[in-house]
């Protein structure tokens, strides 16, 4: 199999290896695990839906006016 070499600080480290640990799994199974599932997952996040219709003040949602390319800053010509 595939080896796969990943940076990570040093607190996104402990708090894998806690994860790991809790699932009583080793760090690479857990890591393998997360990154299949995500992957393979055509899921929406958890609460995604709970969104919709949550904006209490529609009447005052007004749609911002578009920037015009006149006013954009000057580029440098490369």
């Amino acid at each position: 199999m595939p080896h796969l070499n990943v940076y990570v600080d040093d607190k996104t480290l402990k708090e894998v290896r806690s994860a790991a640990k809790k699932e009583g799994t080793s760090v690479s199974k857990w890591v393998r695990k997360r990154i299949e599932s995500d992957l393979t997952s055509d899921t929406w996040p958890e609460g995604y839906f709970d969104l919709f219709g949550c904006l209490a003040d529609v009447e005052d949602f007004d749609q911002p006016e578009r920037p015009r390319i006149e006013d954009d800053a000057p580029r440098e010509r490369l």
